[in-house]
């Protein structure tokens, strides 16, 4: 498994292990819920640090994350952050610049609060470990390619661990250094419908489209600027 360090801090599924492996059956997908849910939430980047408020809606999206340390994986609800980019901006790592693939990229603000959720099958209830994090995903900047500048950038997001709070429920980092590159591919449309639970619920969503591939980073991939 091949992450990002931590002070460097839909559907088709890569994994980056220093070479990228596909997974067929791991997906992240746009979704459209038959019922939108919005919730104020406070999150916190690390031990130490004061939660900031946050405002989300969803869920967006759906996805599968490969397990951090361990083979199984994690399903996520995607929650759509919404609010003053002055507030958001706060809300950065330690460093905002960290380099993959030989590309330079710049973390901007938070986009997506990914929070772990259960399938629920007719069979039995498809869930991931107890202990998965809560996630951020945040918006990625990138220059123009010396190479190809009419080259459209196809890093979007950097998935980082946060801890959260809800009420009177801290959700802490399990895994510190497990984060998730996520890249733009052509979107396909896809059917079928899914029903989860997270912390916030049940929800009943319609698969709509693919739009992104998703990846791990080695360590050895960034580096300070």
């Amino acid at each position: 498994m091949c992450i990002l360090n931590h002070a460097h801090t839909s559907l088709l599924l890569s994994l980056c292990a220093f070479s990228v492996t596909a997974l067929a059956d791991d997906g992240a997908f746009v979704v459209r819920p038959a019922e939108i849910f919005q919730h104020e939430v406070e999150v916190s980047l690390e031990d130490g640090l004061p939660f900031r408020s946050i405002s989300i809606i969803g869920p967006r999206l759906h996805s599968q994350m490969p397990g951090c340390e361990t083979s199984q994986h994690t399903s996520y609800n995607w929650y759509k952050i919404v609010g003053s980019n002055h507030l958001l901006n706060a809300i950065q790592p330690k460093d905002v610049t960290f380099q993959w693939n030989g590309e330079n990229f710049r973390i901007e603000r938070p986009a997506y609060l990914l929070t772990p959720a259960t399938i629920l099958q007719q069979s039995a209830a498809d869930a991931g470990p107890d202990d998965a994090n809560v996630l951020l995903a945040f918006q990625l900047s990138q220059k123009k390619s010396a190479i190809d500048p009419h080259k459209p950038p196809k890093a979007r997001f950097l998935c980082i661990a946060v801890r959260q709070r809800h009420h009177d429920e801290i959700y802490e980092i399990s895994f510190p250094d497990c984060e998730y590159l996520l890249s733009q591919i052509d979107s396909q449309e896809l059917t079928g419908k899914i029903n989860t639970v997270d912390q916030f619920g049940l929800h009943r969503v319609k698969r709509l489209r693919t739009a992104y591939r998703l990846e791990s980073i080695p360590q050895s991939s960034t580096q300070d600027n």
